[in-house]
């Protein structure tokens, strides 16, 4: 389990610029599966320009009342399979940003 707040204050966090719990930067063909990621001062778990993103069997939880604190943020990214994840966040659950016409596949299941 991933968790900031166990680690550092929020302030410390943003000192040593931790403001994402997980973050991938221009990867290909990847698979996030079975973590838990807990309290990030920011974005839980992040992808930026990305291509052929899975992720499944997740669980991303911080309070309700926390500012700015989005589940997954998709940025630039393709090919984003999103399924079998709970997420319970204070802003966002999932985030996308695209600036030059990415996610050219998203697939998000959901079950009740």
């Amino acid at each position: 389990m991933l968790s900031c707040s166990t680690m550092w204050s929020l302030k410390e966090c943003h000192r040593l610029n931790l403001m994402q719990a997980l973050r991938f930067y221009g990867s290909f063909n990847v698979v996030v599966a079975g973590i838990t990621i807990v309290n990030s001062s920011q974005c839980h778990l992040k992808f930026d320009n990305c291509q052929g993103v899975m992720v499944h069997d997740l669980t991303i939880s911080s309070p309700e009342n926390s500012l700015n604190t989005d589940g997954i943020h998709l940025q630039n990214s393709k090919d984003v399979s999103i399924h079998h994840t709970n997420l319970a966040c204070g802003n966002s659950l999932i985030l996308t940003v695209c600036l030059r016409g990415c996610l050219n596949a998203l697939e998000l299941i959901f079950s009740g």
